[in-house]
């Protein structure tokens, strides 16, 4: 787990309709060890339990609530462990949740997939995210909980309760010069395994840090293997030409530049938009540059002030630093990503963002 304090879980899920939502019957406070009984009543009870256990045993502990657990507190905190091991007959009524060597439990159930869900981020800030590691193990049944193998994860899902409307994905950049086929099969795989039947995707080209692009011919193949889900492309090679092309062959897709600075000249392509990490405060200069451009209004005036403020930003790299000291200066919270930033970058930035108006 990495990040802010997270706190786990809503629900879990064991891959077969078996949903554990129910915590209020587990040992309050902090324990070695919390199992949860099969939710079923006879005679559907086949004593599938859940047992969770924390990183280090002696040291770290499970906290529980009546909805969700934490590690050695009411959350999981950077470099804390959650481990969910999925057993039946755990001693739950007759061991001591206080010492882990008291636990016994009769064997591991298979499962092929599984869900949880985190039921709050703090601080609760605008624009806050957490970053989570999923490992897979192939437990085996002692109580040593670090010798076991680790399995590979086909897929992975995530679900976004605020309503997100597609998802873009990077393509795998890990090996570099990967031949088209190989990306078609990702892709394919991707779109047959996590991508529900209504989920939508956009693809994300920006070869300058994958140094994997996105080819015009593999956007072709997508087309047809994506079954209608891919919808789009964030553009952010930089490159006006490389977005007119993309504009030109496929006119029935979502094309959107990825710099503030080419927001007006992208749209004067035939783009769609700009997908940016500076509107996460710049948003307001882009809407207005969008309207301007679509109401025949003067628009460059604008996309002047939108590029000098992301050029504040780019006096900082990684840029993203600068963004969150100023979402922490409008917000309030902590993130001090970047404390070289100067008295007079600030006033710039708050100028550009806060006041709207030269």
């Amino acid at each position: 787990m990495a990040g802010r304090e997270s706190e786990w879980f809503d629900s879990v899920d064991n891959g077969s309709g078996l949903t554990f939502d129910d915590f209020s019957a587990a040992a309050a406070g902090q324990n070695e060890w919390v199992g949860i009984d099969d939710p079923r009543l006879p005679p559907d009870d086949q004593n599938q339990d859940i047992l969770f256990t924390a990183g280090t045993a002696g040291v770290d502990n499970v906290n529980t609530s009546s909805t969700g657990l934490g590690v050695n507190s009411q959350g999981t905190n950077v470099n804390e462990l959650l481990r969910v091991d999925y057993v039946t007959d755990i001693n739950i009524a007759t061991g001591d949740t206080h010492d882990i060597s008291t636990l016994t439990y009769d064997t591991h159930y298979s499962v092929s997939q599984g869900s949880f869900e985190i039921v709050q981020v703090n601080p609760a800030t605008v624009g806050n995210m957490v970053d989570v590691l999923v490992t897979a193990y192939d437990a085996n049944n002692d109580l040593n909980f670090g010798n076991d193998p680790t399995d590979v994860i086909l897929s992975v899902t995530i679900l976004d309760e605020l309503g997100a409307d597609v998802t873009v994905i990077l393509p795998p950049f890990y090996y570099k010069d990967v031949a088209g086929r190989g990306l078609l099969d990702y892709y394919r795989r991707l779109f047959a395994e996590a991508v529900p039947d209504d989920g939508l995707v956009m693809v994300y080209h920006i070869p300058q840090v994958t140094q994997v692009p996105i080819s015009f011919n593999l956007l072709e193949d997508l087309v047809s293997v994506s079954d209608g889900r891919l919808v789009g492309v964030k553009d952010s090679s930089g490159d006006p030409e490389h977005a007119k092309e993309l504009c030109r062959r496929f006119p029935d897709m979502n094309v959107f530049v990825g710099s503030d600075r080419l927001l007006l000249a992208g749209l004067e392509l035939g783009a769609d938009g700009c997908i940016t990490a500076g509107a996460n405060v710049l948003g307001p200069l882009a809407v207005d540059v969008y309207r301007a451009y679509a109401t025949g209004d003067p628009a460059d005036p604008l996309q002047g002030r939108l590029t000098a403020a992301r050029l504040v930003f780019e006096r900082y790299q990684p840029f993203p630093a600068a963004l969150k000291s100023l979402l922490a200066l409008r917000y309030g919270g902590d993130w001090n990503g970047n404390r070289s930033i100067t008295d007079q970058d600030f006033d710039d930035l708050v100028h550009f963002e806060l006041r709207g108006t030269p």
